[in-house]
C-alpha cells in the first residue's frame, strides 16, 4: 500500500468517525480544540472527581483489565 492510499483511507476513517462535515479545508473548519472541549462539556465536577487519581498512569489497567505488574 503506498502513502497517498494510506492517505485516503485515514481520511475516510476519519469520516467515519467525525462525519464527512467535521472535515473541511475552508475558513469556516471547526478547530479540533473545540470538538474535543464540546465532547467534555456535559461532564460535570463530581464525573471528574470520580476518576482515579492514577488513571494516567495505569490507563491500559483500566480499559483492558489488567492487573498491576
Amino acid at each position: 500500500m503506498n502513502d497517498e492510499t494510506r492517505d485516503t483511507q485515514n481520511i475516510d476513517a476519519l469520516r467515519d468517525i467525525v462525519g464527512a462535515s467535521g472535515l473541511r479545508d475552508d475558513a469556516n473548519s471547526v478547530e479540533i480544540e473545540d470538538v474535543i472541549a464540546n465532547g467534555f462539556r456535559d461532564v460535570t465536577a463530581d464525573d471528574w472527581a470520580r476518576l482515579p487519581e492514577d488513571l494516567t498512569e495505569r490507563l491500559d489497567d483500566y480499559l483492558y483489565g489488567r492487573g498491576r505488574a
